[in-house]
């Protein structure tokens, strides 16, 4: 019985003669149908609340729908808004672009989702290629085909390109003294921060996908710890953690 109906219960009036003085029971449909009220208490018990899906006993929503239902209300980026969200990305990618980028994407432009970039770059990484160029172009084709694509790389390279051109014959005559080899130092470990927060940030979406996070230990483990080389295990780490979640994870 939902909560609250008891009380509806007690508020409704006594049944006539043809029921004894007594109210009908929940069971008993034809003593329901003769008591004059019965259609009126049914529509109290339909339109409560908790039969609405509202109120402090509603079921939660679908993680899934509610997924999908993000997704179609994002609006589509112009070429333009690309341009301008990978010019922002190249601009402030300083020691290293992919926490800029994933910020951009996700937080800023709200692009993607967590889980779609974490897919979107896993993807990237495999190809050959710069991971950050794969994104921009794989993003820029999604959203506006071809133009787009050229749009988000171009945005991505602009900025850099002439910013590294004009520091390296600044660094050229100043790399000897002591406050700039200190300076550099200290950006190497900004950035290094910067990745690893980054990297737990990108891991997030795994969080209980059990299969999938064993196997990312395991390529870790073959990387970072066996020192095998990188174009060995990526080929078989993807195949085999492909055919390993098709086959336990359905």
């Amino acid at each position: 019985m939902p909560f609250g109906t008891h009380q509806v219960i007690a508020d409704l009036p006594v049944v006539g003669t043809s029921l004894a003085g007594r109210r009908p029971h929940m069971g008993n449909f034809s003593a329901m149908r003769s008591w004059p009220g019965w259609h009126n208490w049914l529509k109290v018990i339909c339109d409560s609340p908790e039969r609405q899906g509202e109120g402090p006993f509603r079921r939660p929503p679908d993680p899934v729908s509610r997924g999908m239902s993000d997704a179609s209300s994002r609006s589509k980026p112009s070429v333009a808004e690309i341009f301008l969200g990978f010019f922002t990305i190249g601009v402030c990618g300083f020691g290293g672009v992919l926490p800029w980028a994933r910020r951009t994407i996700l937080e800023t432009r709200k692009w993607l989702t967590p889980a779609e970039f974490t897919e979107l770059l896993g993807f990237c990484q495999f190809m050959p290629g710069g991971n950050i160029m794969n994104v921009a172009v794989a993003l820029g084709s999604r959203f506006q085909g071809i133009p787009g694509a050229v749009a988000a790389l171009v945005g991505l390279m602009a900025a850099p390109v002439t910013i590294v051109i004009g520091l390296g014959a600044v660094y050229d005559q100043y790399k000897d003294v002591p406050s700039v080899k200190h300076a550099f130092m200290a950006l190497a470990a900004a950035g290094a921060g910067m990745l690893i927060a980054t990297s737990f940030k990108i891991a997030a979406p795994l969080k209980g996908r059990w299969i999938a996070i064993f196997m990312t230990v395991v390529t870790f483990a073959a990387i970072a710890v066996l020192r095998l080389p990188l174009v060995i295990v990526m080929p078989i780490m993807a195949v085999l953690s492909t055919l390993v979640l098709w086959r336990f994870a359905r």
